[in-house]
């Protein structure tokens, strides 16, 4: 099989995509890091600041790392069904596993370990139901339900 130009463009993308995600979670670290540092101060002197940065900051932060985070497994899903010969629904479903997991690991890891630190991202999971909600209502069939599973 050879590779053409829009098998590497599909492929660049994909490694582009997967390093936007990559450091959107390094940003979010950087964020929550930097408010565990500086939070006593900030309740003390700046109350307000706090919350803009917990609500605004840290949410907005979350919201676009979720959202790039699915693009980037709607990317692998075109990747693998048109460069890699994988059927559409084969690759949909890894993708959507992968999505599972990803969200599994997440919500593991922020209620037992990370709570002191994520507490007020909120945005995660809203992003999910959107996205998830209007790819379902775009590629939905009403025939054949499940059957043909595509990102």
């Amino acid at each position: 099989m050879a590779i053409t130009v829009p098998s590497l463009l599909t492929i660049a993308a994909l490694i582009s995509l997967a390093s936007v995600a990559f450091t959107n979670y390094i940003m979010i670290i950087f964020s929550c890091r930097g408010l565990k540092g500086h939070g006593a101060w900030l309740i003390k002197y700046h109350n307000k600041d706090l919350w803009c940065i917990c609500i605004l900051v840290q949410n907005g932060l979350a919201a676009y790392t979720t959202w790039t985070s699915v693009a980037t497994l709607i990317n692998l899903t075109v990747v693998l069904s048109y460069d890699a010969g994988m059927s559409q629904s084969d690759a949909a479903a890894l993708s959507l596993s992968l999505l599972s997991v990803e969200l599994l690991v997440r919500f593991v890891l922020e209620s037992r370990f990370l709570d002191k630190h994520l507490r007020y991202i909120l945005a995660v999971y809203p992003v999910i139901i959107v996205t998830l909600s209007g790819n379902m209502s775009r590629n939905f069939g009403a025939s054949a339900p499940g059957i043909d599973i595509q990102l």
